[in-house]
């Protein structure tokens, strides 16, 4: 597919591939607010729209993060960041489905825009989420659940074809020899 014509959904799907070096190539204002408004547009359980979206575009608290979160290689080349948190008192039963629906979203928006991504799992390691809410001044009950590092990618990755039919079952459980 010709990287500059508009993707399909089953194209941003079959060619999302995490990213995790960039180009020093900024998001623009107008690209994260598309992927932010993907974030919001996301699946939410009951209507109870629990996200909330922190943006970092600081190098030095990019660089923070990376001191106690060991998976966080792609902020050191990432313009930014998108840290999807949740307010459990809003919804305590399904805030992590909600959170992963939202940070999904954003992912393949940035796809659809160019744009390249990696998400960086926060919870529910807890070292991670109160190092997390100690920087980032993170109130109770907000829980931040993921990190999506964005930008350009310094070498884009072709799709890889990762269907698995042995993955498959209909009706019920079968063995697959």
């Amino acid at each position: 597919m010709d990287q500059n014509s508009p993707c399909s959904a089953l194209d941003l799907v079959f060619k999302r591939r995490s990213c995790r070096i960039f180009t020093d190539t900024p998001v623009t204002p107008e690209e994260l607010d598309s992927i932010l408004r993907a974030g919001c547009c996301a699946p939410t359980s009951k209507a109870l729209y629990p996200c909330h979206f922190l943006v970092v575009d600081s190098r030095g608290e990019m660089q923070k993060i990376c001191e106690y979160h060991n998976m966080s290689k792609a902020l050191v080349t990432a313009p930014l960041c998108v840290i999807t948190c949740a307010d459990t008192a809003r919804s305590w039963a399904s805030w992590r489905d909600d959170a992963a629906a939202a940070t999904m979203n954003m992912s393949l928006c940035a796809e659809a825009l160019g744009l390249n991504s990696c998400w960086l799992g926060v919870y529910p390691r807890v070292e991670r989420v109160n190092r997390m809410k100690e920087q980032f001044s993170l109130p109770d009950p907000i829980i931040p659940y993921s990190i999506l590092a964005l930008g350009h990618a310094d070498s884009p990755k072709p799709p890889l074809g990762r269907f698995d039919p042995s993955c498959v079952h209909y009706n019920r459980w079968q063995r697959n020899s």
